[in-house]
């Protein structure tokens, strides 16, 4: 959660989610069942006020959902239904107004009307999306495109893909965009690939990749 007391941790093959406690490093009293959620439960974000979390559920058949967490209540307020096939990665725009869903299976992003609970936009990206991270300012979006090997630059003024930088290694599951533009390379996104690591500049919209990583 935003004030950091809280971990939601999705879990696939029980199509639940586990609510900790990050004081006790415990599951809170009352939940050890957890959330029922939609079918195959893969990313979880939280709203920038902490009140609300977004569930993708991955194996839905046909088109993917999102489940609507209360967090004050920890229970399911709304599932979210027009998305693209096998939705997975999940991330919240800093003013809360929108959240934007990876769809794995049908190459696409949603972007969610967090008012409405509705799907405003489709925008098409590259092979297999599974990660998505907006950046600070809230001006654009960055997905992972992991059968394509690149990375997806959206700019969310207009909804539209603007470029994909290529070859960045295997783009990870997960991206976060650490610090504002303009922040030294250790604070920009970083994509996790098979050996090597791939530093993005989201001020020059440049690829930096590190080969050969030895492991710590």
């Amino acid at each position: 959660s935003p004030d950091g007391t809280t971990a939601y941790v999705a879990n696939f093959s029980s199509d639940t989610v586990s609510v900790i406690d990050t004081a006790t490093n415990a599951i809170k009293a009352g939940f050890s069942a957890g959330i029922t959620v939609g079918k195959g439960p893969w990313g979880v974000a939280f709203s920038p006020d902490g009140t609300t979390a977004y569930v993708t559920n991955y194996l839905v058949v046909g088109d993917g959902t999102v489940s609507v967490i209360n967090t004050t209540t920890n229970t399911v307020t709304s599932t979210i239904t027009g998305l693209g096939v096998r939705p997975s990665g999940v991330a919240v725009s800093p003013d809360g107004t929108k959240a934007y869903v990876a769809n794995f299976s049908s190459d696409t992003v949603s972007v969610i009307n967090t008012t409405t609970n509705t799907v405003d936009a489709t925008i098409t990206v590259g092979d297999s999306p599974s990660g998505v991270a907006v950046s600070p300012d809230g001006t654009k979006a960055y997905v992972a495109n992991g059968d394509d090997d690149t990375v997806s630059v959206i700019d969310l003024r207009a909804n539209a893909s603007a470029s994909a930088s290529a070859d960045p290694g295997v783009p990870g599951i997960f991206l976060t965009v650490a610090g504002p533009v303009g922040r030294s390379a250790s604070e920009s996104p970083v994509y996790y690939g098979a050996d090597r690591v791939a530093v993005t500049s989201t001020y020059l919209l440049t690829m930096t990749r590190v080969s050969n990583i030895a492991p710590t």
